[in-house]
């Protein structure tokens, strides 16, 4: 909804709300197509972003990798540059006493790599895995999943910046009155 020339609300299936403003949480590639005419600038500039992606690789192992929540790493035996350890700051004790992690792999979405089937993904992330710690063998492994997904954060403040038509009422690199968004590193609104 716009009123005025700023977005002042939001039409669901269940009826229109109407506010002072718009604070908007959807993923920017989700958000775009939803802004109305008054915002057909940042709409505009929303679609040039090329955003990246994430694969995603979710373990559940027998056992602990390491003690640590997050691990960053800089080794070439591993096609990634750090693993999470998410029960090692959150037990999931529904897991049967499992572990779980996540290896997030950054790559633009034409990388070939985004494309290809999970199992070529788990197969060489696992390797880079116990290429490092040894003692995560593959019969460690409970179960194994593959995500792959857009990535907004990191494209973004670059693309907020940059220069170009402005929307009504918002100063240069800032995100357009009305429409208000946290981004880390990115403008205040």
């Amino acid at each position: 909804m716009e009123r005025g020339g700023r977005i002042t609300g939001v039409v669901t299936d269940e009826g229109e709300i109407e506010g002072d403003a718009v604070v908007s949480t959807a993923a920017l590639p989700a958000l775009a197509p939803l802004l109305p005419e008054c915002a057909s600038a940042y709409r505009e500039a929303l679609e040039s972003i090329e955003f990246l992606g994430v694969l995603c690789l979710l373990v559940r192992l027998k056992e602990h990798v390491t003690p640590s929540f997050w691990v960053n790493l800089n080794d070439p035996r591993a096609p990634f540059n750090g693993m999470i350890e998410y029960s090692n700051l959150n037990p999931w004790r529904e897991q049967g006493g499992s572990e779980v992690l996540y290896i997030p792999l950054y790559m633009r979405t034409d990388d070939p790599r985004f494309l290809r089937r999970d199992s070529e993904t788990a197969e060489e992330l696992l390797g880079g895995l116990e290429a490092i710690f040894p003692a995560c063998d593959r019969s460690q492994v409970v179960e194994v999943g593959v995500d792959a997904r857009l990535l907004c954060p990191g494209a973004v403040p670059a693309a907020v910046q940059r220069e170009g038509p402005q929307p009504r009422g918002s100063r240069a690199g800032a995100i357009p009155h009305g429409l208000h968004a946290a981004l880390p590193g990115g403008p205040e609104p």
